[in-house]
C-alpha cells in the first residue's frame, strides 16, 4: 500500500511577495489568517492543497516541503529513524486538522508527516 501526499507547504523570506507570484502565476487562491499564513486553494478538481509561511527558526532556507498521510506519525518517526532519518520538528496537533511532525531522510531532505483529523 502506498502512501498519498496530502499537502504542500512553501517557506519563504517574503510571504506577501510569494503569495501574490504564486496567486498571478496559477490563479491559486490564498486566504492570509491571523498569523500570516496563506492556505492555498488551487482550484482545481484534482491534486491537493497548501500553504505559504514565512521562513523562522524551523524553517530558515526557502523550500517546498511535502507531508505523507498517515495512521501513525510517530510510528513513521521511529521507522525514519532506524532507517537513518532524524526528527526535525516533534509531533503537535493542530485542532480540526491533526497531529503533524517533520523528519528529515539521510541526505537532508525534509519530509513531512500528517496523521489526518477526519
Amino acid at each position: 500500500m502506498g502512501v498519498p501526499i496530502g499537502y504542500f507547504e512553501i517557506s519563504t523570506g517574503d510571504s506577501d511577495k510569494s503569495q501574490k507570484f504564486y496567486s498571478e502565476l496559477f490563479g491559486w487562491d490564498i486566504n492570509v489568517g491571523e498569523y500570516g499564513y496563506g492556505m492555498i486553494k488551487t482550484g482545481a478538481d484534482s491534486g491537493i492543497g497548501g500553504g505559504i509561511r514565512k521562513l523562522d527558526e524551523q524553517s530558515t532556507a526557502p523550500s517546498v516541503l511535502m507531508y505523507a498521510v498517515v495512521d501513525d506519525v510517530e510510528a513513521n518517526l521511529e521507522k525514519a529513524g532506524s532507517l537513518g532519518g532524524k526528527t526535525e520538528v516533534e509531533p503537535y496537533e493542530i485542532p480540526g486538522v491533526g497531529k503533524m511532525a517533520v523528519f528529515s531522510d539521510p541526505d537532508g531532505n525534509k519530509i513531512g508527516l500528517w496523521k489526518q483529523a477526519w
